[in-house]
């Protein structure tokens, strides 16, 4: 985790403490690899972008110096950094202060505790709080006030880190044993079956299945659920992993995620094989049919990277088969193991059948209908499918409060908030806990509450344009009001299906760099995409797609962004929005000079230094006459060569 709080040492000073306690003389122009811009940025806790920053400092001061040497795995001469006699006695001298410095552990159960720093990595481990730390990880968590936080330690001595919040909640559990005993062979055996894909149709019960299984190793593994949904990237995906590893004790992934700019996917790969192989890890993806194909290709690269690792197991519930793995390493290689989920037997049917109070000569005949199949079973009244079998027996069973629940949960786009469905006093909690005792609605672990998706489209499309469009008022104002990034962009999207279209684009625009800056810019963008062009008018629509531009290349991909800039030129230049225009091409020339394209690039910072120029826009101006002298070298220098 990267703290934001001053710490007792600042930047600077850990490079200096880290580098006496690992000095190096250069000789023969080699060096380890933890000598250069990265591998210092690893060790002292800090993000490598900014390392040049602090790098210049301390050779401005005299305290460090710098070299081309040979590095470990590094085909080229690296630059790498070592103490001058300056710095190893300012680096002394630090570390002498700080062993007598006097440190106040707090964040334990027992009363804050002074020591020497000196004394403190003596007293974490006696105490069973970590296993090993060094000076500089102790530095990090301590405060400029001097105060050790011990319980932002998050890779405490023996404990297995939960990260299951999405997982099932199941107060009942019938049946399932072969399954049970077959999945927890296939887990405990360390050679035997890497990834395990668990699937079967809708309402099967593979997600409760797991999620009694899981129960079986709290406490003995680190256990990550993430439940896929339409709308997830795998920059989301990557953040709930960041997040997991940041509580297993393993903070290089959250360092190096930079929202600013593209991830590179082979780094990302690196950094979580090295994160995850000294763990006991079970990683259980739900509803992975969900997942888009970039999502599928992410995991495919990262189930192959990790394969040669044993400790490592991966759960894959899906509705079907994904081919995101050949066959031929599930009958020959025997690294995957598939195993599908059919109907309870009749015995564990039964048991559900008896608590909802069906008379026992209706077991056979329900039985016979439903196939076993949970989720029918605990909403089966009569002999009926399909959607007339949810009109007929769930629709018409339920009571006018308990139908306007389901209308309100069905416009809802992610899991509903409890406090969402009290509309103008319509509802009240009891309607919702009897909705959740009859198995028509679920709530998740954390609180919030859905329902299977047939049944959400069904009411959905039931509502009267008016009813939906006052729903989704209220949803909107309801999100707006929680002021974070996710719900934002559930705002945005619920002014947007109320038809309030100014509403969610002064939003989006206005909100979009917190949203890009919390990760979530491709979320944002799939929002954005359900918005009707015609709806909407063309200056605003510039704008839009001004927006979509800028979203695009923050998640990576250049070439939509440079379609929408071209797009918004198009109708910028119709309705006169000269600024518009001009921002576009010198984007595009950005992104055009990255390429490498140099004549187009410079084409399109010409354009846009003219239009700046009639704007009287003299930063802009001068920003894109920069870009003009800076490709007109390089253009005379590329003639020169060729001469």
């Amino acid at each position: 985790m990267v703290f934001t709080q001053r710490s007792l040492l600042n930047v600077d000073e850990r490079i200096l403490l880290y580098l006496l306690g690992h000095h190096y003389e250069i000789d023969n122009m080699e060096a380890p690899e933890e000598f250069t811009t990265e591998g210092i940025a690893d060790a002292v806790l800090t993000d490598k972008y900014n390392m040049s920053y602090y790098i210049n400092k301390l050779k401005t001061k005299k305290y460090i110096d710098g070299n081309l040497a040979h590095v470990n795995n590094k085909k080229r001469k690296q630059k790498v950094y070592y103490l001058t006699y300056e710095g190893r006695n300012k680096a002394q001298k630090l570390l002498e202060d700080l062993k007598e410095t006097e440190i106040s552990i707090a964040g334990l159960d027992e009363q804050p505790v002074k020591l020497k720093f000196a004394e403190v990595t003596n007293y974490l481990i006696e105490n069973n709080v970590v296993k090993d730390i060094s000076d500089l990880e102790i530095c990090k968590h301590t405060n400029y006030k001097r105060i050790f936080d011990a319980s932002s330690i998050n890779f405490k001595l023996d404990q297995f880190v939960d990260f299951t919040d999405d997982a099932l909640k199941h107060d009942e559990f019938f049946g399932r044993d072969e399954e049970i005993k077959t999945l927890t062979r296939w887990i405990d055996d360390k050679n035997l079956y890497q990834v395990i894909t668990v699937y079967g149709i809708a309402g099967i019960g593979k997600t409760t299945l797991v999620s009694h299984l899981i129960d079986n190793y709290r406490g003995s593994k680190h256990l990550f659920w993430h439940d896929f949904c339409n709308w997830d990237t795998v920059r989301s995906l990557l953040l709930r992993l960041a997040e997991f590893l940041s509580k297993v004790g393993q903070d290089k992934l959250v360092r190096y995620i930079n929202f600013d700019r593209p991830l590179k996917q082979n780094v990302i790969l690196k950094l979580l094989k090295e994160e995850m192989e000294d763990h006991n890890i079970i990683l259980i993806f739900d509803d992975f049919h969900k997942a888009k194909d970039k999502i599928k290709d992410f995991v495919t690269s990262l189930i192959e990277i990790l394969n040669p690792v044993n400790n490592i197991k991966f759960l894959i519930l899906s509705r079907y088969i994904i081919p995101f793995y050949d066959q031929d390493k599930v009958l020959i290689r025997k690294s995957i193991a598939e195993l599908e989920v059919e109907g309870l037997d009749f015995n564990s049917s039964i048991k559900i059948l008896q608590k909802k109070g069906f008379p026992q000569n209706k077991y056979r005949s329900i039985y016979r209908i439903t196939a076993g199949n949970p989720l029918l079973l605990e909403i089966f009244e009569h002999n009926r499918k399909s959607k007339r079998y949810i009109y007929e027996e769930i629709f018409t069973q339920l009571s006018p409060a308990e139908q306007k629940v389901m209308e309100v949960l069905s416009t809802g786009r992610t899991p509903v908030p409890y406090h969402a469905f009290f509309i103008n006093n319509e509802i009240i909690p009891d309607t919702i806990d009897l909705l959740v005792q009859k198995f028509v609605i679920k709530e998740n672990s954390d609180g919030n509450y859905d329902t299977h998706e047939f049944v959400k489209e069904f009411f959905y499309k039931r509502l009267p344009p008016i009813i939906k469009t006052r729903y989704h008022d209220h949803f909107a104002k309801f999100y707006r009001a929680r002021k974070t990034p996710k719900s934002d962009i559930e705002a945005i999207y619920h002014y947007m299906k109320s038809l309030q279209y100014q509403d969610s684009i002064d939003l989006a625009i206005k909100l979009s760099p917190k949203i890009t800056g919390n990760g979530l810019s491709e979320k944002l963008l799939d929002v954005l995409e359900e918005l009707p062009e015609e709806e909407v008018p063309l200056p605003q629509w510039a704008d839009i797609l001004i927006l979509k531009a800028r979203l695009c290349f923050t998640v990576g991909d250049w070439d939509s962004s440079i379609r929408y800039y071209q797009r918004s030129i198009e109708i910028g230049t119709e309705v006169g929005k000269d600024d518009n225009v001009a921002n576009a091409y010198f984007e595009v020339g950005k992104i055009l000079e990255e390429r490498n394209i140099i004549e187009e690039a410079l084409k399109s910072y010409e354009k846009a230094w003219e239009i700046y120029k009639k704007l009287r826009n003299k930063k802009l101006v001068r920003d894109s006459k920069r870009g003009i002298v800076r490709l007109r070298m390089k253009i005379r220098n590329v003639f020169s060569k060729l001469k």
